[in-house]
């Protein structure tokens, strides 16, 4: 598994182009190989949006889903106003107004759950390049977070 691992990670910074780090990255990867205890830090928003790049590139269910990152949403008003009578109407320009909609207004409640993951970075591996560190983790999060979002598409119940 550590073969297939290394081999994977190594087949994916070849395919990357060059990139430079964010300052973000940078300072959570010198936290990180420190040498000081025990570091629990948060992702910087690059890599966790790279992990999600990584999601579908790897996954094409996950792709053809075109997931859309929408915030934290917890309610929606909604109108029927177009679906339950009532239309526009044409008028003579100094006419009444005319074409009362019948609207009925609605509010969606949209309950929020989360799909975490953390993943534990070995000491070993912090003798490793900081490009490869972050593929690492890229890698080990994105196909935890796959493999739940799959589970839950194929045997969730729509909701």
């Amino acid at each position: 598994l550590a073969d297939q691992t290394n081999e994977k990670i190594n087949s994916l910074m070849s395919s990357r182009s060059a990139e430079v780090m964010s300052a973000e990255e940078t300072k959570f990867f010198n936290d990180i190989t420190s040498g000081v205890g025990n570091v629990e830090k948060t992702l910087p928003l690059e890599i966790i949006n790279q992990v999600f790049d990584e999601l579908t590139y790897a996954h094409p269910l996950l792709d053809i889903i075109n997931f859309q990152d929408m915030g934290l949403r917890t309610k929606a008003i909604t109108s029927d106003g177009i679906y339950n009578g009532g239309t526009a109407v044409w008028g003579t320009f100094a006419g009444d107004i005319q074409g009362k909609l019948n609207q009925n207004f609605g509010e969606h409640d949209f309950s929020q759950n989360k799909l975490t993951a953390f993943t534990v970075i070995p000491k070993d591996a912090l003798d490793y390049s900081y490009d490869w560190l972050k593929t690492f983790i890229i890698l080990q999060l994105s196909e935890s977070i796959a493999v739940a979002l799959e589970a839950a598409l194929v045997n969730g119940d729509g909701n």
